[in-house]
């Protein structure tokens, strides 16, 4: 630990709040699982202004409403999952259910899980593509933005700043198909980490929506993907399969060949894609 660290704790929102304006470039942690995966060294090392965000009840409070679940920014994986695969949306669910080890889950935090936007963090995905949105309180204001924008380029300045994220609510809404599949290593983040989402909706055997995330060092959300599959009559015959693939390879090269993306990186999106496409075969 850094010997000028200054580690300072509140017992309420409204503490907070004060702590917030009256303090620099402070460090919002929890469960520290994130210094803890970014520690490179012998010598652990702090940030030097520290605001610690456990035990504040605002913040590990969930509830659930008809149409949303809201879960405090210092919410634990583990006490999220301990509410059931009926009480939080599926994908989700499978999401964090693979979020590393069950001591980890048990410190890591649905607001620590996607502050700065990690794209390769296990909920971040997921959450998208559910049209979350987070609370996030800044020195000067307190306001609810969209996830997906938080995660922008647009909000770098943003993220880059003295913020904490106070909740993050999900809307409950009803998909027929819920596939996360999370590829490298489990447990831990490596360079092949990669979340990939695929919900599908149907309505009297046409799919009426669909949705594609795939995310690793980027976001990968193009609605043309979406729009091959939208309007689909179900079950799709397996034979047309090989032809939706050269669309989505069509698709693919025009959008993200002058992109970064690796080769490897593009062979498991259409893989996952293919994949998905079976799921509704049946």
């Amino acid at each position: 630990m850094s010997d000028s660290s200054s580690i300072s704790t509140v017992k309420n929102i409204s503490e907070l709040y004060t702590l917030m304006q009256n303090v620099t470039d402070i460090t919002p942690l929890a469960g520290t699982t994130g210094l803890l995966k970014n520690c490179r060294a012998d010598r652990f090392v702090l940030p030097k202004s520290i605001l610690l965000l456990k035990n504040i009840p605002e913040l590990e409070a969930i509830v659930k409403r008809e149409r949303f679940i809201e879960f405090g920014a210092a919410a634990a994986l583990n006490i999220i999952l301990e509410l059931g695969e009926k009480n939080v949306p599926a994908i989700l669910y499978q999401a964090l259910s693979v979020a590393s080890n069950p001591g980890i889950r048990s410190l890591a935090t649905i607001g620590g899980n996607i502050a700065q936007a990690p794209m390769q963090s296990s909920s971040l995905i997921p959450l998208i593509a559910l049209d979350s949105k987070i609370e996030i309180r800044t020195k000067k204001e307190t306001f609810w933005m969209p996830l997906i924008r938080y995660c922008d380029e647009s909000s770098a300045d943003l993220r880059q700043h003295s913020h904490v994220i106070l909740r993050i609510r999900v809307p409950f809404e009803e998909w027929t198909i819920s596939h996360y599949k999370r590829l490298g290593p489990i447990g831990h983040i490596t360079d092949e980490t990669a979340s990939f989402v695929f919900l599908a909706r149907m309505q009297k055997n046409i799919l009426s929506d669909v949705k594609l995330l795939f995310g690793k060092t980027q976001l990968i959300k193009v609605k043309e993907f979406e729009n091959l599959l939208t309007g689909k009559s179900l079950p799709i015959d397996r034979r047309s399969i090989g032809a939706l693939m050269k669309e989505t390879e069509v698709i693919f090269k025009d959008t993200f060949d002058a992109s970064d993306l690796s080769d490897f990186q593009k062979q498991c999106f259409l893989n996952l894609m293919e994949e998905s496409m079976y799921l509704l075969t049946h």
